[in-house]
């Protein structure tokens, strides 16, 4: 019984760890990527400020559709969910929100953007 017991104790809180919220670094790179497209490219992220535990605003660079664009990033669900403005392609202005999850025990976020799994994102700091 101990044994059930302290097993669910370990998992519930190693569950509620990779939960946890991480407050932001100040500076993150890393790449964007869209395997259905092939098109790839850099992105950069950097701190402004800590508005609260759970929200933060944060300068973009996400080339070559975005050259500057100061957002908000929101902790939901496990994950910093940001959409920078004022992104643009040939077409016109275009919508980008990323989803990244910290990857525990690693300087490094991962995740995608647009709600599609073909487009990736990666960012880490050191």
């Amino acid at each position: 019984m101990w044994k059930q017991v302290s097993f669910l104790l370990l998992f519930v809180t190693a569950t509620c760890a990779a939960d946890a919220q991480q407050e932001l670094p100040q500076k993150m790179r890393g790449w964007w990527s869209n395997s259905a497209s092939g098109h790839s490219n850099t992105v950069e992220v950097e701190l402004v400020r800590m508005d609260s535990p759970s929200l933060a605003t944060v300068k973009v660079v996400w080339w070559p559709y975005c050259r500057w664009a100061e957002t908000s990033a929101e902790f939901q669900e496990g994950a910093w969910v940001f959409s920078p403005q004022r992104c643009a392609n040939n077409s016109g202005p275009m919508t980008i929100t990323a989803r990244v999850k910290p990857m525990e025990g690693k300087k490094r976020m991962e995740g995608i953007y647009n709600d599609d799994a073909a487009r990736t994102l990666y960012l880490s700091w050191e």
